[in-house]
């Protein structure tokens, strides 16, 4: 029996776990050539291991400029394409499988964590700046355990065994159950104090399951249980108001020399998701929906601009608070929060559906406040089942983050 034999723990039937910059260092008051980065030599020398959904190789942000060989502690392999001082690990855990991400996922954090720099990096001319992860010096070791944002707890486990054995001095798993269970029945707890009893710090999200009480994953104490917070930079733009009033909001698609001219505005409470008729109501009208963060949705409103509307003007739901999550539509859409639209659902109902406005783009704002902000959507404690464990453990950047994708 499995359970007679030396080093058995514990027993699980195989669980499915969910997967949950150019501006962020310089956020986090961290400058190239001086103070703390500089001290700790951009992360020189360690050697941080991902659990995700693979990597892209070829992407600029792995380059290995001015990054030394591993350490000689360093025993794992890399059956990437393009290995080498930078990316010095990537396998996969999934039978069949290689390590090549598919999702982005993966590729997204490991360049948020140690991505080199990369000059010139912006979202189709938004966000320009020199893109960089926290430590842009490390190494990055990835353990592919994740497809189709699906990951199991068994794969998991052989993850985090390949990445003790290999030598990694970080963890980090951007993944977690949408359920909470206990330490002892937890594989990812287990799994975990395994490596942390070998000098590893491991670093989990929090979870996505915000703003609802309780909603933290990733619990254990031995864990540093990561929140995701806002940064002071938004994607500026404005919506301007027949009667001179302007409304604040951001937009990632920035249209280049948008028309001042003022265009009717169209609000419906039947049709608030956007879910019009492509016909001639729409047409040359600025419509106002709500989001309801469906990628449907992100079709439906493209095929309204496309059928005639001026633009969209969309507005998040009032549990999201501050948080607006910036999606690329490709068209003229401006998005706000739901406190924002307020001002601009009372001026369409005074005006007897003759209102008026244009929507204007300012680009890249840094300084904004407040800032940082918890995301609403990033998961809260207390713990479920130690509520005398404070979790999160600490909040750092994780909502509008530019960083590589395949």
């Amino acid at each position: 029996m499995v359970s007679k034999k030396p080093g058995f723990v514990r027993a699980f039937l195989d669980q499915t776990l969910q997967l949950m910059t150019t501006h962020t260092p310089e956020f986090l008051g961290l400058r190239n050539g001086t103070g703390f980065w500089s001290q700790a030599d951009y992360g020189k020398g360690v050697i941080i291991g991902l659990l995700d959904s693979g990597i892209y190789a070829a992407h600029a942000s792995f380059n290995d400029h001015g990054v030394p060989p591993p350490p000689t502690r360093w025993k794992g392999s890399c059956d990437a394409a393009q290995c080498n001082n930078k990316l010095i690990g990537a396998k996969s855990l999934i039978a069949g499988d290689d390590s090549d991400d598919e999702e982005g996922h993966g590729t997204h954090t490991s360049s948020t964590a140690a991505g080199n720099f990369v000059t010139g990096a912006s979202y189709n001319g938004v966000g320009t700046g020199t893109a960089a992860g926290i430590a842009p010096s490390a190494h990055i070791a990835m353990y592919k355990v994740c497809v189709a944002r699906d990951c199991k707890s068994s794969a998991i486990l052989a993850g985090l065994e390949e990445a003790i054995k290999d030598g990694v001095d970080v963890l980090s798993l951007s993944l977690g159950s949408s359920t909470s269970a206990s330490f002892d029945q937890d594989p990812i707890s287990i799994g975990t104090f395994s490596a942390v009893s070998k000098g590893i710090l491991v670093v989990c999200a929090a979870g996505n399951s915000g703003p609802a009480q309780r909603s933290v994953t990733n619990e254990a104490p031995w864990l540093l249980t990561v929140a995701a917070s806002s940064v002071d930079r938004s994607f500026g733009a404005n919506i301007h108001l027949g009667n001179g009033k302007s409304i604040d909001g951001e937009a990632l698609t920035q249209i280049a020399n948008p028309s001042s001219e003022l265009h009717s505005l169209l609000y419906s409470e039947e049709w608030r998701y956007c879910n019009y008729d492509y016909d001639s109501s729409i047409t040359c009208k600025i419509l106002v929906c709500k989001d309801n963060k469906s990628r449907a949705q992100l079709s439906e409103i493209r095929n309204i601009v496309g059928a005639g509307a001026t633009g969209v003007v969309l507005f998040n739901d009032e549990i999201s608070g501050y948080t607006t999550i910036v999606t690329d539509y490709n068209s003229s859409v401006v998005q706000v929060t739901a406190a924002d639209v307020e001002a601009l659902i009372a001026y369409i109902a005074s005006t007897n559906n003759s209102s008026l406005a244009s929507l204007a783009y300012n680009g890249t704002k840094f300084g904004v406040r407040p800032a940082p902000v918890v995301a609403s959507f990033s998961s809260r404690g207390p713990s479920s089942f130690a509520p005398n464990i404070l979790k999160p453990d600490i909040l750092a950047p994780g909502l509008n983050i530019l960083a590589a994708w395949p």
